[in-house]
């Protein structure tokens, strides 16, 4: 079983231990994202969108260009180093080792960087091989900001809402 289908199981249980009867279906439902979502939030959205056919909006980006629904959905990565340290532990260690001026030691770089790297995936639901934070989902429809809505978010509520189903 996928990551992801192991999380689904344990929450379709914990769902259908007190089934209740909602007010409201998934064509009632609209995602309405900047794009920005991320880990559980984007898991969630995308399982929305992918299993339940909830109407996706993106609202941003540039012109006539689709957006995803969400930057990362999920998964485990693990980061060498400290992004905030700029190898300062490997300098540490190089110095502790009296080996910091070896020319062959590694030289600190320039900028601060770290390695991040993915450790456990989350995949596609309906589509098994697709490993999600690699796949680009574009939204159903697009929204951009004008200078009205800009400043008053229920104008982007009002022009989502015009994507719903009739």
């Amino acid at each position: 079983k996928s990551f992801i289908e192991n999380d689904q199981d344990e929450i379709n249980g914990f769902i259908n231990q007190n089934p209740i009867s909602l007010p409201w279906k998934a064509s009632d439902m609209v995602i309405l994202t900047n794009g920005y979502c991320g880990s559980a939030g984007s898991a969630i959205a995308l399982h929305l969108a992918e299993l339940n056919n909830v109407t996706t909006v993106s609202i941003g980006g540039f012109p006539k260009t689709s957006l995803s629904i969400s930057s990362f959905p999920g998964g485990e990565e693990f980061v060498f180093t400290d992004p905030n340290n700029g190898f300062e532990d490997l300098v540490q260690e190089l110095n502790r080792l009296g080996l910091s001026n070896n020319d062959q030691a590694p030289k600190q770089f320039p900028t601060n960087i770290f390695f991040p790297f993915t450790i456990r995936r989350a995949f596609s639901v309906k589509n098994p091989d697709q490993v999600l934070e690699y796949t680009f989902r574009p939204a159903q429809n697009q929204i951009n900001y004008n200078d009205q809505s800009v400043r008053d978010l229920s104008i982007v509520w009002d022009q989502a809402a015009n994507f719903l189903p009739a």
